[in-house]
């Protein structure tokens, strides 16, 4: 067989194996668990590509993160597509195809070895620990940072094959871009170091230019180290040193690298929210670090073990859980670029292992064959049953809570998923179920206080309300929510106390402003009201009932020209609504008096 149908054969085989386990998605459903927030209940990705939606992307810290190129990406599939999320899987589902056809087309460019790269851009394809970052619509930013991480290193490895400069500038472009779909990609530049020392081997004849030529590269991750910082920080999405101690943290991500790597050897009871454990004991953290130390001094003795390794070691840094970003304790979804060092161990390892042994070629192939066809096999299976568990909210829930049945957290996903499907009764039922197992639990007592309040009931909402909050005073959900129930009950005064304080920790939230102003505005504060208007369409520049109040508050004000702008933005995003119209009518009558 020639070589350029060896490259067609595995391509084929890497395709339609992706195929065969993702394809199944195109009749799966948005998920009630970050896909609500970042797509079908996110108006600015609804409303497609705009300028207005644009400029969001690039300046918005939403939902703590800042990953403008992810948020365009979803933009244009809502613009292609509208709200079917089946497109929008084979989206993702076409991402995948291209890393996967990218990482073989990098390991064979820059190793010669054809089947060995091959065979690992199978792994990565087909392995079930990278379902989550396929089958979960929220995770477009793994996908997408990773196509722009494989052209980085495609064209450095062009770039220092062919010395030609345009490389290295397209290699920095594809870095940039990255960043801008998912800040994992700041490890980048240290793995440029570990394919220098293998497979390029440039350590040989080393030359300050090794060094000086990273430097943009790591000024880039810099910037968005403190960009991505600010970002989570602002969103309320950093937990503190009082939440998790330094201690735990470091023990928690020393425990998790082995953790990562039994999961990869057996993929099984993948979910898709890992709690923090509540104790690591000593021997774990001290046998976790040992052999962490033991595999990372035999990595030395072979390049491709110790870049493979260390890669994996390497990529991981950002969200092992030193810093910590949310509750979990780990996720599945932090693998997709991880594995790939592990990938590249295994195979190159087996390959070695048979090269330095006195067998014959023929046995050499047919063994190897029988063993990766056979591991191939295995995960195929295992990702396609993987796969199906994302249909919905409630085939995911439901699998969460059967590998973990006691957890008052699954307990409390299950509710949400019921609810997801206007099943209240049910769904109030695992909340309260939740709170039997842990009563110091503030997510479950919110979940029962927006479903009361969602009923009417008011004050068993209020509540429950007040139990979240008692039991984490930080949780500016909660007092959102009891904001809009005092609202409503007619408490004003301490509506407002409970919107402003639920803003000091969480200022990102668009319709929370625009309560704000509008109980100002009723008040008389129009200056306030004003600022808390712009503040709500900074933050969702499609917030009709925003522009029509702040133009109403302009024209009291005596700012026509603005006000105008407002009132027509407002018509222009819902030409239906008469309110909206009768107010721009009024606002052109008063103008042309002027």
């Amino acid at each position: 067989m020639t070589l350029y149908k060896s490259k067609l054969l595995i391509c084929f085989f890497l395709i339609y194996s992706i195929i065969i386990i993702y394809s199944q998605t195109k009749d799966f459903d948005f998920i009630h668990y970050d896909d609500n927030q970042y797509i079908f209940e996110n108006p600015v990705i609804r409303a497609g590509l705009t300028l207005d939606g644009t400029s969001w992307a690039f300046r918005s810290f939403y939902s703590a993160n800042w990953h403008p190129v992810t948020w365009l990406s979803h933009m244009l599939d809502c613009q292609l597509f509208g709200l079917d999320a089946g497109k929008h899987h084979l989206v993702n589902i076409f991402f995948h195809i291209l890393n996967t056809l990218l990482l073989f087309l990098v390991l064979s460019k820059a190793t010669g070895k054809l089947w060995q790269s091959g065979i690992v851009a199978a792994l990565f394809a087909l392995h079930p620990l990278h379902v989550e970052s396929v089958a979960w619509l929220s995770e477009r930013k793994d996908v997408l940072s990773t196509l722009f991480l494989m052209l980085t290193i495609l064209n450095y490895i062009f770039y220092v094959q062919t010395t030609r400069f345009y490389y290295f500038l397209l290699s920095l472009l594809s870095f940039i871009i990255g960043l801008l779909c998912k800040p994992m990609l700041v490890t980048l530049p240290f793995l440029l170091f570990l394919i220098d020392y293998w497979p390029l081997s440039r350590f040989s004849k080393f030359k300050f230019s090794i060094i000086s030529e990273k430097i943009p590269f790591f000024i880039f991750s810099f910037i968005s180290i403190i960009i991505t910082l600010y970002a989570q920080k602002s969103g309320g999405a950093i937990r503190t040193i009082i939440d998790y101690p330094l201690d735990m943290r470091i023990a928690n991500a020393t425990v998790n690298y082995i953790k990562y790597l039994i999961k990869t050897i057996v993929p099984k009871d993948l979910v898709f929210f890992y709690p923090y454990p509540d104790l690591i004991l000593g021997w774990q953290v001290f046998s976790a670090f040992f052999l962490l130390l033991i595999i990372s001094l035999i990595s030395i003795k072979f390049p491709y073990f110790f870049t493979g390794w260390f890669w994996y070691i390497g990529t991981l840094v950002p969200v092992i859980g030193i810093v910590q970003v949310g509750r979990q304790s780990m996720a599945d979804r932090y693998t997709y670029v991880p594995l790939i060092g592990l990938f590249i161990v295994f195979v190159w390892g087996i390959s070695d292992f048979f090269d330095k042994n006195t067998i014959s070629y023929k046995k050499k192939y047919c063994i190897t064959s029988i063993i990766f066809i056979f591991i191939i096999g295995i995960l195929v299976k295992l990702s396609f049953l993987q796969t199906t568990y994302w249909k919905n909210t409630l085939t995911l829930f439901e699998h969460g809570l059967k590998l973990n049945p006691d957890s008052y957290v699954f307990h409390n996903f299950m509710g949400i998923a019921l609810y997801s499907q206007n099943k209240t009764n049910e769904a109030q039922h695992y909340f309260r179920e939740s709170l039997l197992i842990e009563p110091n639990n503030a997510d479950a007592n919110y979940n029962l206080c927006f479903s009361f309040f969602k009923e009417g009931d008011t004050q068993n909402a209020l509540n429950h309300c007040y139990n979240a909050i008692q039991k984490d005073p930080n949780y500016f959900r909660a007092y959102f929510l009891a904001g809009s129930i005092l609202e409503k009950q007619g408490n004003i005064s301490y509506a407002l106390t409970n919107y402003l304080k639920g803003l000091e920790l969480k200022s990102d939230v668009s319709e929370v402003h625009y309560n704000v102003g509008r109980i100002l505005f009723k008040n008389g504060k129009i200056d306030e009201a004003i600022k808390h208007y712009y503040k709500a369409l900074s933050i969702n520049p499609f917030y009709s009932e925003a522009h029509n109040n702040i133009g109403i508050a302009l024209l009291n004000s005596g700012d026509f020209k603005e006000a105008l702008f407002h009132l027509q933005k407002a018509v222009k995003i819902k030409p239906d609504n008469l309110m909206f119209k009768n107010n721009l009518s009024i606002a052109l009558k008063r103008y042309k008096k002027i």
